[in-house]
């Protein structure tokens, strides 16, 4: 198909098989989607919509994006399901925390930089809010009696937790003997007296290409969302609904009749688009683009008009029944200048505070600046490589990084705030000059701004190449082999997690905390017959855990 299309060209007979819409310009078109409205969504929309997830995003990443799904995709309507399953393909395979990477790049396709940092900082700010309150207060209650079950049920919650992820990551892999070798041999190398969680997912992207470059079926992406079936999916759902032929047909052809439209309004100088699925090609129609807008010869008056919505342009379609509104978002790039700016924003401040304070401080912004440029794997692989380094460092104890997980798992936003309340804890214990609460709250602050702004540099900016990138014949092997390299992570996480929930030394009356291990138990059963969110099995860890040491003395 010819890449300009002249005003006066008319389209008849059958539809070609059409272009996907891909982010290949400045000006190519990024989205395809269907709304209720003509315009971008307002800034008090997008605080709505954000704030809402910000603030009831439990349980962890998957759950994170589910609701994330339900509110951009299935309520606002800003996004289509596929689309938003590209950008959660994407985000899975950048380092950094993928549900905040998800939110900032569903930000961008809908409202550019604006849309991009209210969804980033609704995303975290109140969580990190929930998060720095309990670090800073946590010595103050949980050092007595309550407050040590308190802690006791958190860990036990969290260990569960922690199984529960591998057996489902484990499902979701379908790991096989080269897959299964590979998480094997990174849960050894991130097990102690190794500990190295950076080699042991480097050592899985170089298994990945070595060894798993022949098996489709373990090099496989991210699964397809439910929300957005397949073709062959779609067929069998026709099959089973004749009566609904008609109107399916007519959606085709609108579909069919979008897809032309943004080809032929596209601007001038535009690069070519990469082949797509095809539409139903026996369905015939014929349009007409004439001064910017698309005309059915059937409907009255013209189907789509180009216009410009703050800078980002829109071509509005109208369906000929005067009902539902679709639009077609004209996306930009981010602009170099404004992700060199963002790199500079997170660097410079770091720079300047490990010179002007040194020790402690500038280890720590090392060991965040390490995860922020190679924290490949997810929230968990990053919490065990930054547990690892500072139980190593004697920063924190071991048994605080499940107090951390807990503490994440339990408020709103990403679980990767984990590494905020850990390194609000490493500065705390060795304030230096400046008091504890100063000291911590630093800490604090250094990891979030470590962590995020980073993160929404890499979605940003790997948006565009991803698309190019990611049919590449090395690339699929080597992440399949970091996923699995992840999954053994995981396991060494739990398994380190378990020991210092569980294990009470030689020197103790008992080898084993005998009411911990009793609260895991009883929580594991829970879980294998009946899966419960995140946040209602940290209530019932802790709740039994205290019953057993008023009633049971353990």
């Amino acid at each position: 198909m010819a890449t300009d299309v002249d005003d006066s060209t008319v389209l008849d007979g059958p539809l070609p098989t059409m272009p996907t819409i891909r982010e290949e310009s400045p000006a190519t078109i990024a989205h395809v989607g269907r709304m209720a409205q003509r315009e971008a969504p307002s800034t008090r929309e997008l605080v709505r919509a954000f704030g809402k997830v910000g603030c009831l995003g439990f349980g962890g990443p998957a759950g994170q994006a589910a609701l994330l799904q339900r509110v951009v995709v299935d309520e606002r309507r800003w996004l289509d399901a596929r689309s938003y399953a590209d950008g959660l393909s994407l985000c899975t395979v950048l380092p950094g925390p993928e549900a905040m990477q998800l939110a900032t790049w569903t930000g961008w396709r809908v409202a550019g930089a604006r849309g991009a940092t209210l969804a980033a900082a609704l995303f975290v700010l109140p969580g990190a809010a929930c998060v720095w309150v309990a670090a800073a207060t946590w010595k103050l209650w949980s050092g007595g009696a309550v407050g040590a079950s308190v802690v006791e049920g958190l860990r036990c919650a969290v260990v569960c937790l922690l199984c529960a992820s591998v057996i489902q990551l484990a499902q979701r892999l379908h790991l096989r003997g080269r897959g299964l070798a590979v998480a094997l041999v990174a849960a050894v190398l991130a097990l102690p007296p190794l500990s190295a969680v950076p080699l042991a997912l480097l050592f899985g992207a170089l298994l990945g290409i070595v060894i798993m470059r022949g098996s489709p079926s373990e090099v496989s992406a991210v699964p397809r969302s439910a929300s957005a079936p397949g073709r062959a999916e779609t067929a069998e759902a026709a099959k089973a609904t004749p009566a609904a032929d008609a109107t399916a047909a007519t959606k085709t052809t609108q579909a069919t009749a979008t897809t032309a439209a943004t080809a032929a309004l596209r601007p001038s100088g535009s690069s070519a688009l990469p082949s797509a699925p095809s539409f139903a090609p026996d369905q015939p129609t014929a349009l007409t683009v004439s001064e910017g807008e698309l005309h059915d010869p059937g409907s009255h008056g013209a189907l789509a008009r180009r216009r410009d919505v703050e800078g980002v342009g829109v071509l509005a379609l109208e369906e000929p029944e005067g009902g539902e509104t679709a639009s077609v978002f004209l996306a930009r790039r981010p602009r170099k200048s404004g992700l060199l700016l963002l790199a500079t924003a997170w660097i410079a401040p770091l720079i300047m505070l490990a010179a002007w304070q040194g020790g402690r401080v500038a280890e720590l912004t090392r060991v965040l600046l390490e995860l922020a440029l190679f924290g490949f794997g997810g929230a968990y692989t990053m919490v065990a490589w930054f547990g690892d380094a500072a139980v190593e460092r004697a920063w924190v104890a071991p048994s605080m990084v499940a107090e951390a997980l807990g503490v994440a798992e339990a408020t709103p936003g990403p679980l990767v705030l984990a590494l905020q309340f850990l390194s609000h804890h490493a500065l705390a214990n060795e304030p230096g000059a400046t008091s504890p609460f100063l000291a911590g709250s630093m800490g604090a602050l250094l990891a979030a701004w470590s962590i995020f702004l980073p993160s929404a540099l890499w979605v940003l900016a790997a948006a565009g190449p991803y698309e190019r990138l990611r049919s590449a014949p090395l690339l699929a092997p080597l992440f399949a082999g970091v996923r699995c390299a992840s999954l053994g992570v995981l396991f060494a996480l739990g398994f380190e997690l378990a020991v210092a929930t569980l294990w009470q030394g030689a020197s103790a009356a008992r080898y084993v905390d005998v009411g911990s291990l009793a609260t895991c138990l009883a929580l594991g059963a829970w879980l294998v017959w009946q899966r419960a969110s995140a946040p209602v099995l940290l209530v019932a860890g802790i709740a039994l855990r205290l019953l057993l040491a008023k009633f049971a003395g353990v």
